[in-house]
């Protein structure tokens, strides 16, 4: 008999730097106001803001000052750490085979288990193998086997 068992942790390999609330608005801005320079910046600042799903009527009638204080009370999501998180790998595999010069049998089964690092990513997976073999003469063997298999996976 045999038994093998393993384990692990999967970390995300690295979070990138990225643009919190108010900088992406002052990016997107700044690019409007490039794209169309006859116009103020508190009309590319209501542009970026009809982006966020701000109703135009609202945002039309305040100034620049005002458009700002909006941009300001932005809340700020981490996204990647939100998203990910440390995974976690398992792995057992079991094996029993035997027999006398005539019959032999090997069976073998193994369970594995991956919780990924991206929350709700995960990956299961179950085997079993049973073989079964028959000397029946010098130049007669019969053999027969079974494999089953079963994996789940999400995300």
């Amino acid at each position: 008999m045999k038994f093998n068992y393993y384990q692990g942790v999967v970390e995300p390999i690295k979070y990138f730097d990225v643009l919190n609330s108010q900088q992406w608005v002052n990016m997107r801005t700044d690019a409007f106001a490039n794209a169309n320079p006859t116009q103020f910046r508190s009309w590319a600042l209501q542009q970026v803001l009809g982006l966020l799903r701000y109703p135009a009527a609202t945002v039309a009638s305040l100034g620049e000052g005002q458009l700002q204080g909006i941009v300001d009370t932005l809340k700020t999501y981490d996204w990647q750490r939100a998203a990910m998180r440390s995974g976690r790998v398992q792995n057992y595999e079991v094996s029993l085979s035997g027999g006398s010069d005539r019959n032999t049998f090997h069976w073998s089964s193994s369970y594995n288990t991956q919780d990924a690092n991206v929350v709700g990513v995960y990956f299961k997976r179950f085997t079993s193998s049973l073989r079964l073999g028959q000397k029946l003469s010098e130049k007669l063997n019969f053999e027969q086997s079974i494999n089953l298999s079963t994996t789940t996976q999400g995300g």
